[in-house]
């Protein structure tokens, strides 16, 4: 029997669930040719299509990485990456459970990495995926994840300073701006002393052009 392969993956999808129930039901022959020509349409349709990406990147480059080459690559040093990725190791939003078949979940710390790549960077996403070795798709899907459990934990990292270290902190910025206003100050004497400087010497010049000229 010829069939068709212009039919989408969907109707494929429901025509084999339908013939699938029949065949448990003993109501369909074993060697039905239609039944096995659509399997394995359906199986090549739904087949993930390989991409050539940079291979290891997290794994071997990354760990070879100087701390100023980290610091500069991802605007973090080694040490603060370290704390984020402990804080972020039990978060609901990135989950790192398999329930069901498929790939293995991406790890916390190649979340954390792809995320401080796309925000420290101006590359694409096509790009990011690329040297992560993970789809475009899952490489916004990691952005997004790790920007929600920021947004959640916002409260913890950033608070409004208390009792002593309040003190502290406002005394701080008032000798700040004390330091600026003096400055600014310091700033406009040596102004003006060059705008007077300037000006005597243009007058002693005309001066002297005058009574060469008497």
């Amino acid at each position: 029997m010829d069939v068709k392969f212009s039919v989408t993956t969907s109707f494929l999808a429901v025509y084999l669930h339908s013939r699938l129930a029949l065949f448990a039901k003993n109501r369909l022959k074993e060697d039905d040719e239609e039944f096995f020509v659509l399997l394995t349409a359906l199986r090549s349709a739904g087949r993930r299509r390989k991409h050539a990406r940079i291979q290891g990147f997290v794994e071997e480059t990354v760990p070879l990485y100087s701390l100023s080459d980290f610091k500069r690559s991802f605007r973090m040093s080694r040490g603060t990456f370290e704390v984020v990725l402990e804080a972020f190791a039990n978060r609901c939003e990135i989950p790192q459970q398999l329930d069901r078949g498929g790939r293995p979940p991406v790890s916390v710390e190649k979340h954390l990495l792809i995320t401080l790549w796309f925000l420290g960077n101006q590359e694409p996403f096509r790009s990011v995926a690329d040297r992560f070795n993970v789809a475009e798709s899952c490489a916004f899907k990691c952005l997004r994840r790790v920007c929600q459990a920021l947004k959640n934990m916002a409260g913890v990292f950033i608070v409004w300073p208390k009792g002593t270290y309040s003190k502290k902190k406002s005394s701080f910025f008032k000798s700040y701006k004390l330091q600026i206003k003096v400055l600014h100050v310091l700033q406009f004497m040596r102004l003006s002393m060059l705008s007077c400087r300037e000006g005597g010497g243009r007058g002693r010049g005309r001066e002297t052009r005058h009574r060469k000229g008497n």
